[in-house]
């Protein structure tokens, strides 16, 4: 491969070692880290770039506190906390209730402020709809963290959970934006019509390959997924997008306009589609990281310009850095 077509590859390396940095370490002063940015984008060279890369992705980590395994030593397991959430993506059903990946924003317990990780699971009881996605909620549960997976030798122990006993320990201080609002009704209709088609293997088996939610099929079937080597289809990511990216170009090219126009009807409709199915999926790492990645080739294919599949990673990269600095460490 020649690396040449990607020239986006050291930037993106970089930003990702800064960002781990700033997972890594108690705290950088972002004044320095300002500095060497500055020193870097002034040198105008390869390794100012480098440098200016290196400093942009601390600077992004630590002013979003993206520091999941800071200071978990304080962390006790099973106490009770208070904490001011984030709801990052859409629920997903569990046998006794719900489930989501939030961004703690606060955590305290007995009114004093803990360090803890910036993000958890949040499971809440009871068959009701939740809040929105994007709702920012104030809670009250156990803090829990169960076991890792491995055969050998004891893992690090899981993500870190949030336990709610009861819907009257959770209250809405804001809800989600327009766009969250907009997601979680587009997700809900589809989950319905999902619904509707009935509760036999192949619904469910359909919810789990549109949605990514596996969480209504059989344990038998999802072993049998993963003994196969299949289990990669019900996670979201570049398959699902490309399939999705793919079908609307092949609807955008049997438009009635002229030819040039009709080509870049189709590329808008490709882009217009992936931006609706991310609204239904939710804005997971893979499926965002395949969005970026199939929006860049179709700018490259409306410029006429070559496609470099791993230089659009490295602009994926450089993009959910940007946006979500602690998927550094997922």
């Amino acid at each position: 491969m020649d690396y040449r077509l990607s020239p986006m590859v050291g930037p993106a390396l970089a930003l990702v070692a800064g960002a781990g940095l700033a997972l890594s370490l108690d705290s950088l002063s972002i004044y320095l880290l300002a500095a060497l940015w500055g020193l870097g984008v002034a040198t105008r060279r390869r390794w100012g770039l480098v440098l200016a890369c290196t400093a942009l992705g601390s600077l992004v980590g630590t002013v979003a506190g993206a520091d999941s395994h800071r200071g978990q030593s304080t962390l006790i397991q099973g106490q009770a906390v208070t904490a001011t959430v984030r709801v990052g993506d859409h629920w997903r059903r569990e046998e006794s209730g719900w489930r989501v990946p939030v961004v703690i924003d606060h955590l305290f317990r007995r009114h004093r402020p803990l360090r803890g990780p910036a993000n958890a699971l949040l499971t809440l009881p009871g068959a009701e709809p939740p809040p929105d996605y994007g709702s920012q909620l104030r809670v009250r549960g156990l803090l829990v963290r169960g076991a890792g997976f491995a055969n050998g030798t004891p893992p690090e122990p899981g993500r870190w959970r949030i336990h709610l006993a009861s819907r009257a320990l959770l209250q809405v201080e804001r809800p989600g934006s327009r766009l969250h609002v907009a997601s979680t009704r587009l997700r809900r209709r589809a989950e319905d019509l999902l619904s509707a088609a009935g509760t036999s293997p192949g619904p469910r088996l359909a919810r789990a390959l549109l949605l990514g939610d596996s969480s209504q099929i059989e344990p038998a079937s999802l072993l049998a997924l993963r003994r196969s080597g299949l289990a990669h289809l019900l996670a979201v990511s570049g398959l699902h997008v490309g399939l999705v990216a793919g079908l609307a170009l092949l609807v955008g090219r049997r438009l009635p306009v002229a030819t040039p126009l009709r080509n870049r009807l189709a590329v808008v409709l490709a882009v217009a589609s992936i931006g609706l199915y991310l609204l239904l999926v939710g804005p997971r790492p893979s499926a965002l990281r395949a969005a970026v990645m199939a929006c860049i080739a179709l700018a490259a294919l409306v410029g006429e310009r070559r496609n470099c599949s791993l230089n659009h990673l490295a602009w994926a990269v450089v993009v959910l850095v940007l946006l979500r600095p602690g998927v550094v460490g997922d």
